[in-house]
C-alpha cells in the first residue's frame, strides 16, 4: 500500500467525521420576551368586511340581514337604498361583537350568492380603544338577481338563472356536443379501419 496518501486521507476523514457529528440537544440562540413593553397583554382582531351578494328579493333579504345581526348581538348602523332598471339595490352597514363576527358572515352569505368580497383587520387591545367588547363591521351590498325576462319576477315567477349562467350552459352544451361528436367520428374511423 502506497502510504505516501495516508495523512491526508486520516485528515480528509476526520474532517468528515468532525462536519457530520450532530449536537445532541438543541441550544436556544434567542428568546422573544412574553410580554414586551408597550404591547397589551390582551389583544383581539376587528374587522371591516365588505360583501356584495346577489338576491331574489332585496327587501326580503335586507330584513333578514337585519334580523342576523341582531341574533349575533350586533346592530344596523347605516343603510341607503335605492332603484335601477334592473331592480332595488341595498346597503347595510352592521356592526357586530368581533368574537361573532365569522359566524354572523358565514350566516349572511347563505341569504344569495355572492359576487365580491373585501376584508381588511386590525389588531386592538379592547380595553383602551373600544371599552369591553370591541365591534366588526359588515358593509352588506345586496344587488337584485337579473331575470331573464322582467315579466316573470311581476308575475311571481323567481327564475334562478342569471344571463351569465344562461350563456355560461349553452357554452358547455355546445362544447360537450362538439366533443363527443368528434368522439363518435374517432371511433367510427376507428372501426372502419379494423374492418378492412
Amino acid at each position: 500500500m502506497n502510504t505516501k496518501y495516508l495523512p491526508s486521507l486520516v485528515i480528509l476523514i476526520s474532517i468528515l467525521l468532525t462536519g457530520c457529528s450532530a449536537i445532541t440537544t438543541p441550544r436556544q440562540i434567542a428568546a422573544y420576551p412574553l410580554n414586551p413593553p408597550g404591547v397589551p397583554s390582551i389583544v383581539t382582531l376587528a374587522y371591516t368586511v365588505y360583501l356584495e351578494i346577489v338576491v331574489a328579493d332585496t327587501n326580503t333579504a335586507a330584513e333578514q340581514a337585519i334580523q342576523i345581526a341582531y341574533s349575533f348581538g350586533g346592530y344596523l348602523s347605516d343603510s341607503q337604498s335605492w332603484d335601477r332598471e334592473d331592480g332595488k339595490y341595498i346597503i347595510l352597514v352592521l356592526a357586530v361583537p368581533s368574537n361573532n363576527y365569522s359566524n354572523m358572515r358565514r350566516t349572511l352569505l347563505s341569504l344569495g350568492t355572492l359576487i365580491n368580497e373585501q376584508t381588511s383587520d386590525i389588531l386592538i387591545n379592547p380595553d383602551i380603544e373600544y371599552g369591553s367588547i370591541p365591534f366588526s363591521t359588515i358593509t352588506l351590498q345586496l344587488r337584485p338577481m337579473r331575470l331573464i325576462h322582467p315579466s316573470y319576477h311581476s308575475s311571481g315567477w323567481n327564475l334562478p338563472f342569471t344571463y351569465g349562467q344562461v350563456i355560461g350552459g349553452l357554452v358547455c352544451l355546445v362544447s360537450l356536443l362538439v366533443i363527443g361528436m368528434i368522439g363518435i367520428l374517432g371511433l367510427w374511423a376507428l372501426f372502419q379501419r379494423m374492418h378492412r
